[in-house]
C-alpha cells in the first residue's frame, strides 16, 4: 500500500445522518404540532397522542383521539474548509417529511385505564454535500497536496410506542410504553489526491476514508414510564424516563478498501471482502416537568431534560475483518477484527418553555422556547463533518382550531437559530433552519 497522508483528517470519520432536522442532538426538540408549538416542553401538560413518547401517563388526560402530523423540515447546513486551505460547501436537499401518527382510548368504563401510542419518527440527521476541497496533507507525503473529500450520510430512527396508562386517582397518574424501533444508517465520507491520480487505471494513489453508503436498518426495543401529579387546580408536575433503546448491530456487505482510516494517526485499518457490523444504539434520557394554570384559559410549561448521548455515541465500533498497516509509511502491520472510531459525543441538557392561551370554543395560540446544548464543540467538531448536530436555540409558535364537533387542525412554526462550531483545524460546520407542522385530530365524543 502506498503512503497514505491522514495527518489532519484521521480524526474525521463521521456518523449518520437522513436529515439535519430541528433536533437536539439527533433528537427531535419536538413532537408533532401540539410539541412543536410548545417548544416541547410538554412533561406536565399533555394534548395529545404524542404523549405516548414524551409522557405516557398524560394519556390519562387527552381522551380518546386519533392524531395525524406531517412535518415539513427545511434546514440549511454547511461544512467549511477555508481556514485549512480548502473551499466550503452547503448541501443535500432541502426538504424532509416528518410523518407521525397515534391514537388514545379509554379501556374500561370508569375510564381509570387507557390504551394508546402510535408510531412516530423522533431522531435523524444528515448531509449530502458537494465534492470540496478539504485540506492539505502533508504527513509521510513530502508534499502539500490538496486533498477532495465527499461526505453523505443519511439516518433516521422510527419508534412504535404501545402505552397503557392508569389513573389511580383524579390527581394522579402513571404510564408505560413499549418501544419496537427501527433505525437506518448509510454513509460514506472518502478523501483522495487528485494530484496522485494514475493516468493508466485512473485509480488515485493516495486516498482513504469510509464508504458505508449501501444503507443498513436494524429493529431495537426500549420502554418510556412517566407519572403525572396535579398538585392543585393550578399546579401540575410530570416526570418521564426513557431507556436506553438496545438494536442489534447493522451489516454492511464491503469490498476491499472500503475502509481505509486511521482513528489514530499511527495505524491504517484497511478492509477485506467480507461482512462488517456496526453497533449504535439510542440514548436514555429523562424529564421533568412543570404546568402552571394562573387561569383556566392559560397554561405556562417548563421542561428541564437531560439526554445521555456520552453513553451510546462516544465511541463506535466497527467490527469485521481487517489488514493493519503504517499510517504514515504503509509498512504491513498484522490484522485486526475491530476498529473503534471516536465520536467524542457529550450528554445534552435541554431547557424548554412554552405557552397556550385558550380562545373559548375557537381552539388554542401557543408559543415556545427550547434551549439546548450541543454534544458537539470544538474539540469533537473535525470528527463530526457529515453529522452537523450543534442546533441549541428553537423559537416556535403554533395554535389549533376546533372545527365542528370531533375535528382540530393544529399548525406549528420553528425557527432554528444558526449555530457554527470550529474544529480543531480551522474547519467548521453550521446548522440552521425552519420547519412546519401540520396536525389533524379526530376527537371521538
Amino acid at each position: 500500500m502506498r503512503k497514505l497522508g491522514l495527518g489532519l483528517l484521521s480524526a474525521a470519520f463521521l456518523f449518520t445522518g437522513g436529515t439535519a432536522w430541528a433536533t437536539n442532538g439527533h433528537q427531535l426538540a419536538a413532537v408533532g404540532a401540539y410539541g412543536a408549538g410548545m417548544g416541547g416542553a410538554v412533561t406536565a401538560a399533555p394534548f395529545d397522542a404524542t404523549t405516548a413518547v414524551t409522557n405516557p401517563a398524560g394519556l390519562t388526560k387527552i381522551g380518546a383521539r386519533a392524531d395525524y402530523d406531517f412535518g415539513l423540515f427545511m434546514p440549511k447546513r454547511s461544512v467549511d474548509f477555508t481556514g485549512t486551505g480548502g473551499s466550503t460547501t452547503n448541501g443535500g436537499s432541502e426538504q424532509y417529511l416528518l410523518p407521525a401518527v397515534g391514537w388514545s382510548a379509554p379501556v374500561n368504563d370508569e375510564q381509570t385505564l387507557f390504551f394508546g401510542g402510535g408510531m412516530f419518527i423522533v431522531s435523524g440527521m444528515g448531509v449530502d454535500y458537494d465534492t470540496i476541497n478539504v485540506m492539505p496533507f502533508q504527513a509521510g507525503l513530502g508534499n502539500n497536496s490538496v486533498f477532495k473529500g465527499r461526505i453523505y450520510s443519511q439516518y433516521q430512527l422510527w419508534k412504535m410506542a404501545p402505552a397503557l396508562a392508569k389513573k389511580f386517582t383524579d390527581n394522579f397518574s402513571v404510564g408505560l410504553a413499549l418501544n419496537v424501533d427501527y433505525q437506518q444508517l448509510s454513509l460514506k465520507q472518502w478523501f483522495y489526491d487528485p494530484a496522485s491520480q494514475s493516468a493508466t487505471t485512473g485509480n488515485y494513489d493516495r486516498q482513504f476514508g469510509v464508504d458505508l453508503s449501501t444503507p443498513a436498518g436494524v429493529m431495537g426495543y426500549g420502554f418510556t414510564v412517566g407519572a403525572l401529579y396535579d398538585i392543585n387546580d393550578v399546579v401540575s408536575i410530570g416526570v418521564n424516563y426513557a431507556s436506553q433503546q438496545n438494536f442489534g448491530k447493522m451489516q454492511y456487505r464491503l469490498k476491499a478498501r472500503d475502509v481505509m482510516y486511521s482513528p489514530d494517526n499511527a495505524t491504517m485499518y484497511i478492509s477485506k471482502d467480507g461482512t462488517y457490523t456496526l453497533g449504535m444504539n439510542f440514548p436514555a434520557q429523562y424529564a421533568v416537568g412543570v404546568a402552571i394554570h394562573p387561569m383556566s384559559s392559560l397554561t405556562i410549561t417548563a421542561d428541564y431534560k437531560v439526554i445521555k448521548f456520552a453513553d451510546t455515541m462516544k465511541t463506535l465500533t466497527l467490527e469485521g475483518d481487517y489488514n493493519t498497516a503504517s499510517a504514515t509509511t504503509g509498512a504491513p502491520i498484522g490484522t485486526a477484527t475491530a476498529m473503534n472510531m471516536n465520536m467524542g459525543w457529550k450528554d445534552v441538557t435541554v431547557i424548554a418553555v412554552g405557552v397556550q392561551y385558550q380562545l373559548g370554543d375557537m381552539g388554542f395560540i401557543r408559543a415556545g422556547y427550547n434551549a439546548g446544548g450541543s454534544p458537539i464543540d470544538n474539540t469533537n467538531a473535525s470528527s463530526n463533518w457529515a453529522f452537523p448536530a450543534v442546533a441549541k436555540n428553537h423559537y416556535m409558535l403554533g395554535g389549533t382550531a376546533n372545527i365542528g364537533t370531533h375535528w382540530q387542525l393544529s399548525l406549528a412554526y420553528e425557527n432554528i437559530s444558526k449555530e457554527t462550531v470550529t474544529g480543531a483545524y480551522g474547519d467548521k460546520i453550521s446548522l440552521e433552519g425552519t420547519s412546519y407542522v401540520l396536525g389533524v385530530t379526530y376527537l371521538f365524543r
